[in-house]
């Protein structure tokens, strides 16, 4: 049910790139969606960030432990779609990562085999729980200000990850629930529940969590009233348990369309809006956390300075 690990923590304070000036792309293959962002590297800051996005349900075969063939041609096609606008955009080095789906998956490697077709496109990199924690650590710590004890929750379809920053080390679980696992698999509030008390523990008395994922950012921007997602708006944004709560309340008798009428920002994520929500109550009631702090930052981010700082 989970992977346990802990590392150094890299250091992220005084960015020190070695090469300032330049694009770099990184494509994170999820299990809900493909997500590409090209971002500037330029005196120790990325900067003029641009992301991409295309939902291709990756992980819906979570179940089965298989990827389907429609969510592979799905996902290649979305790649494909994204080598033109990296070769347009004079990118220096581009990165595909992928992550629970795919490394949780007896057929992972059709996803790598046909990715290495695509023309222009570097090899798929399938990353450890680890890896992914702490890729989305670095991205949380280039994108907003927070505390450092405050622990960070990386929410995704397939699999979520807890990450602890504690005497220079980084200390991380990741467990095998997901927004669209959970949904696949038709867990209950209860069974959610259950699972998270199986899979993670507290480890220090933050009250604040900093969240990252899909969930989270489009539970924020329903909360601001927008319309379509926009990062700059929920960068950094408070939200407490109860104002999720309030927005859940709203939902949960709501039918997917009419979820989607409720925001648009559910149109493509109101299918698994409540299962992630219940992930993130579950996560705050066992961690005792009474507001998240919002990251529209994380793997990708992550990534991206990786490359830029030489570290990939």
């Amino acid at each position: 049910m989970k992977e346990s690990e802990t590392a150094k923590a890299i250091p992220t304070d005084g960015f020190s790139f070695e090469e300032e000036k330049m694009k770099f792309a990184a494509i994170d293959i999820g299990s809900n969606t493909v997500q590409m962002m090209i971002a500037e590297a330029d005196a120790g800051l990325l900067k003029n960030r641009r992301s991409w996005l295309q939902t291709t349900r990756l992980g819906s075969g979570a179940e089965e432990k298989r990827l389907t063939p429609e969510s592979i041609t799905d996902t290649l096609e979305a790649v494909a779609d994204f080598m033109p606008i990296i070769q347009g955009e004079g990118v220096s080095r581009c990165r595909i990562l992928a992550t629970s789906a795919v490394r949780d998956a007896e057929n992972g490697w059709e996803l790598a085999e046909a990715i290495a077709k695509v023309p222009h496109a570097p090899v798929m990199e399938i990353l450890s729980g680890m890896e992914e924690a702490q890729t989305s650590f670095l991205g949380v710590r280039a994108s907003i200000k927070a505390e450092e004890h405050w622990p960070v929750m990386d929410l995704g379809g397939a699999s979520t990850e807890l990450i602890y920053k504690l005497d220079g080390e980084l200390h991380s679980v990741s467990g095998n629930i997901g927004a669209v696992r959970a949904h696949a698999n038709a867990w209950d509030k209860q069974e959610i529940e259950k699972i998270v008390r199986n899979t993670y523990r507290k480890l220090n008395d933050a009250d604040t969590l900093i969240g990252v994922g899909g969930t989270i950012t489009t539970a924020a921007g329903i909360l601001c009233g927008l319309q379509s997602y926009d990062r700059e708006s929920i960068e950094g944004k408070r939200v407490s348990i109860s104002q999720l709560q309030e927005l859940y309340q709203q939902l949960l008798p709501l039918t997917i369309p009419q979820r989607c009428q409720f925001s648009p920002l559910l149109i493509k994520r109101g299918e698994i809006i409540q299962e992630g929500l219940e992930i993130i109550f579950a996560l705050a009631d066992l961690l005792q956390i009474e507001k998240i702090a919002v990251c529209g930052g994380g793997i990708l981010d992550g990534a991206i300075w990786q490359m830029a700082n030489g570290q990939k």
